[in-house]
């Protein structure tokens, strides 16, 4: 039997009868949370940034983030966007290899450069997913005719 500096041979039998006990504890629960993984709903984005482009002032606002769900259980979402970005995303869960989409509207009628985020929240794992909003606002009016 192991002898521990300090400890009587009672004191280090204990010892090593908790090791031997706690042991394949924290083995089987790394065991269970691996397989409860697997199970878990997945979520597949087709880009991790929703960019823009260049667009001229006042042009549509509305562009889709595409998702899936690619694990095994159904997916449920809330998503929250910035201040200047409503969404609107589906409120019933995405069953396993279904597909959804989120809308997005950036107000066209600020000029400029601009950068956001929206934070998706789910039951996957990862349970938050950040999907960046880009683009570039120009001064010249859509559909107006450039000289």
């Amino acid at each position: 039997m192991m002898k521990f500096r300090g400890l009587n041979k009672l004191q280090s039998g204990k010892l090593v009868l908790l090791f031997l006990f706690i042991l394949p504890i924290i083995y089987c629960k790394g065991q269970f949370n691996s397989s409860m993984d697997s199970l878990a709903p997945k979520i597949t984005f087709q880009h991790d940034t929703l960019d823009y482009g260049i667009i001229p002032r006042n042009s549509n606002p509305f562009r889709y983030i595409k998702f899936s769900n690619t694990g095994k259980e159904p997916l449920l979402i809330s998503v929250f966007g910035d201040v200047v970005i409503p969404v609107k995303y589906p409120k019933e869960p995405i069953g396993p290899r279904q597909s959804a989409e989120i809308k997005i509207s950036y107000p066209t009628d600020k000029v400029g450069p601009f950068v956001n985020f929206i934070a998706i929240n789910s039951n996957a794992n990862p349970p938050q997913k950040i999907i960046y909003v880009k683009g570039w606002v120009l001064h010249a009016e859509a559909g107006a005719s450039q000289k």
